[in-house]
């Protein structure tokens, strides 16, 4: 019957087979990895499931990769067995690349004569990683070779030398025909020349006359040190991309950065998913809080995306000394309904103001909270930063609608906020705590919870115990499974 179908109705059918990973590989990675071994298998049914099952397949090739693209940060040899599919996907791609292009500069000698690929490949991408596993491929050519040059190349007669030129010219084809780019990310800054070839590609014009990213709905960037190639990056996304949705910044280190990110933002119709890390090093010390004034030129930005905003996560931010307008600007974020705070300092921050914003915020579904650890310089101790004044008005504001909350920390500092859970927010369903006193009102006023995760730091304990249960008519079961630190 699947014969029948319409290429529209089966491609539809197919996009939702593009699913992610159930775990998350990897802290630094914000998205999780494609699976594909579903779509795979339509590929094998039938010429015309080949035909339709194929463009979505190789829509995202890399991001069957992401674990390995966010996690390399050692020579590669090392980790030989989990690249070996990674480079067969290079062989393949290479695969649809003219000979006279791969061929520029002398690249090899001879070549074996085979048939084209079935399909160009290349032409279906939508999803780029820029890493370190393509953009540095001296170490590839020497321990891959035999694994990613396709069957038109003898590796045994390509040295090393060409080896690299054949990668960089290979590269250098994959971003120049990439069309229609989606998803773009940046989690690696190859050298400078060869970060300034990458960008003039993607602002060059596909065969539609359009750029290659006026589509882009995804972008993923870690900052460096080097304040060139950043205001590069940003300023080019700005001028071409309008429609992003899932914007997420790392390290954020000075004002400069913040302007910057500011405008792109600014520029958005209608994001909906803003991940933002401050540099730790610029995490402010208590007596010189918000130094920069990067969090006011950042807030200030959000107010034009206040109607279509709904996941925030803000890491190593500060809360103190806030400008009027930025306060103001985070307050009209009232359709948000994800809020994630990890190790921000709220120090000196005015309490009003932080209620203030904490009263506006009456649809979360999801709060997590991490606090940042601080030093107290009069007893020579640290202490968690957690104002319990704003998360007990966030329960309020929320009360009808927060299902899951996350409080990672590992001993119940602060009963006020724990005894406030099973009083203010009957609706959970997903909780993770510390260990507390206040368990067992919890566990008998939230009668919709089907997941507790209670973390202690107790040496006499483990350091976390899971439960779970399949509806709520049925008693909590203590988990096996490990618990994974996202964070």
């Amino acid at each position: 019957m699947g014969s029948y179908l319409v290429s529209s109705c089966l491609e539809r059918i197919f996009s939702y087979l593009l699913e992610e990973e159930e775990e998350l590989q990897c802290k630094e990675s914000k998205t999780k990895n494609y699976k594909l071994i579903n779509l795979y298998s339509c590929t094998l049914v039938s010429r015309y499931w080949c035909k339709i099952s194929t463009p979505v397949l190789y829509s995202y090739p890399f991001h069957n990769f992401r674990n390995i693209s966010y996690g390399v940060n050692v020579p590669l040899f090392i980790f030989t067995y989990k690249f070996y599919n990674y480079y067969k996907l290079i062989r393949t791609l290479l695969k649809c690349i003219p000979r006279s292009e791969i061929n520029k500069g002398k690249v090899y000698n001879e070549q074996k004569l085979t048939s084209p690929p079935t399909f160009n490949y290349i032409s279906f991408i939508r999803g780029l990683i820029v890493d370190k596993l393509l953009f540095e491929p001296q170490e590839v050519c020497i321990y891959y070779k035999e694994t990613w040059l396709s069957d038109n190349y003898d590796p045994e007669r390509i040295t090393t030398e060409s080896a690299i030129q054949m990668m960089n010219q290979f590269v250098k084809f994959l971003f120049n025909n990439c069309n229609n780019l989606e998803i773009l990310e940046f989690p690696y800054f190859p050298k400078f020349n060869v970060f300034n070839n990458v960008i003039t590609s993607l602002i060059s014009t596909n065969n539609n006359g359009n750029n290659k990213i006026a589509k882009l709905r995804e972008f993923h960037f870690k900052n460096h040190s080097n304040l060139k190639p950043i205001s590069q990056i940003l300023s080019t996304i700005s001028k071409n991309s309008y429609n992003i949705k899932f914007l997420y910044n790392e390290d954020i280190n000075n004002t400069y950065v913040a302007n910057h990110l500011s405008h792109l933002i600014s520029k958005q119709n209608n994001l909906r998913y803003l991940i933002l890390s401050k540099s730790i090093n610029r995490l402010d010390s208590p007596n010189l809080p918000n130094v920069e004034n990067i969090e006011d030129c950042i807030f200030k930005s959000l107010y034009i995306q206040r109607d279509s905003l709904k996941v925030l996560e803000l890491k190593n931010f500060c809360f103190a000394n806030m400008d009027q307008n930025a306060l103001n600007s985070l307050s009209m974020l009232e359709n948000l309904s994800e809020l994630k705070l990890i190790n921000c300092s709220y120090i000196m921050a005015i309490k009003s103001n932080l209620i203030y914003w904490a009263k506006n915020l009456t649809k979360l579904e999801t709060v997590e909270f991490k606090p940042a650890i601080i030093s107290n310089p009069e007893t020579q101790q640290t202490e968690l930063d957690i104002p319990e004044d704003f998360l007990i008005r966030l329960f309020e504001s929320s009360s009808r609608t927060l299902t899951k909350l996350v409080l990672e920390y590992e001993y119940d500092q602060n009963i006020k906020i724990t005894r406030n859970i099973h009083l203010l927010l009957r609706s959970l369903a997903y909780l993770v705590i510390p260990e507390t006193y206040e368990l067992n009102s919890i566990l008998h006023s939230c009668h919709k919870l089907v997941y507790v995760l209670i973390l202690t730091n107790n040496i006499n304990k483990p350091k976390y115990s899971e439960f779970y249960r399949s509806s709520v008519d049925e008693p909590f079961v203590k988990s096996k499974f490990p618990y994974f630190n996202y964070y």
